[in-house]
């Protein structure tokens, strides 16, 4: 039906109007949902890449093919007794995404679909290690104890597990001394300050506190500076007066005047 055709308002035709807008509704609806981005169903995805890194393994002449296909930095430690495998994983990452395979001579661990697979420098026991992750960091840290552990070994084991002992022990006393100084500063300082704070309460508050100016200047007649009622002995202000010439037809003379006010020097 044209837009621009007139048609009878009937029931016939507003019935093809309401079909032909439910067409193109559906037809948008259609190209809105293949313009989606695809739900991704990330259980089933590391199902599958566990079953090929499992199948890689097992092909080959038993050769251990070492990878780090997700690029992750890891750091492998050769301790006494363990080996020490870290991994930086992404910390926001599931950790049940995160699958670890261990085997006497290598490890397998597969997150996020990526395979890092690593050779031991000796064998470990896989049954008795230990895996764990930081809740801060997402770090995966693996502690396997080794297979095969000399006398020797163990010997260096024990030394160096008194010689960790006694370095705390040092470190606790020292600690220990030092908070003892300044416990003791701080006692000192708190005495000092209630001695300081007696002897200011000691002092009396009485008249005797008040500045005592008798006796700074000489009284009359010898009299002493702690008798009362004798006359000051000040010093009087020396004044100089300066004689004025007066030169006229008599000649010279000299005379005071009286309204000039006193030279000070």
């Amino acid at each position: 039906m044209a837009s621009t055709e007139k048609v009878p308002y009937t029931p016939h035709t507003r019935r093809e109007m309401y079909l032909e807008m439910a067409e193109q509704k559906e037809e948008e609806e259609a190209r809105r949902r293949e313009n989606q981005p695809k739900e991704r169903n990330t259980e089933a995805e590391h199902e599958e890449a566990l079953r090929k890194a499992r199948v890689l393994e097992e092909r080959g002449d038993g050769a251990i093919r070492q990878c780090n296909e997700g690029k992750w930095e890891f750091r492998l430690t050769d301790e006494i007794l363990d080996v020490i495998l870290e991994v930086d994983l992404p910390r926001f990452l599931d950790s049940s995404l995160v699958d670890v395979d261990v085997h006497p001579s290598y490890v397998s661990i597969v997150a996020k679909n990526k395979v890092l697979r690593l050779k031991f420098p000796e064998l470990v026991h896989s049954d008795a290690g230990k895996a764990e992750r930081s809740k801060i960091t997402g770090t995966l840290r693996l502690t396997l104890p080794k297979a095969h552990v000399t006398p020797t070994q163990q010997l260096r084991a024990r030394l160096y597990r008194e010689e960790q002992e006694k370095k705390l022990g040092k470190d606790k006393s020292a600690n220990k001394k030092k908070a003892g100084k300044t416990t003791r500063t701080t006692t000192r300082q708190s005495k000092l300050s209630d001695e300081l704070l007696e002897a200011a309460n000691k002092v009396p508050t009485d008249k005797h506190r008040a500045v005592n100016i008798r006796g700074l200047v000489k009284k009359d007649n010898g009299e002493d500076n702690n008798t009362s009622g004798g006359r000051l002995q000040m010093t009087p202000l020396v004044t100089k007066t300066t004689a004025s010439h007066v030169v006229g037809p008599e000649g010279d003379s000299e005379e005071e005047d009286e309204d000039a006010p006193p030279l000070i020097f």
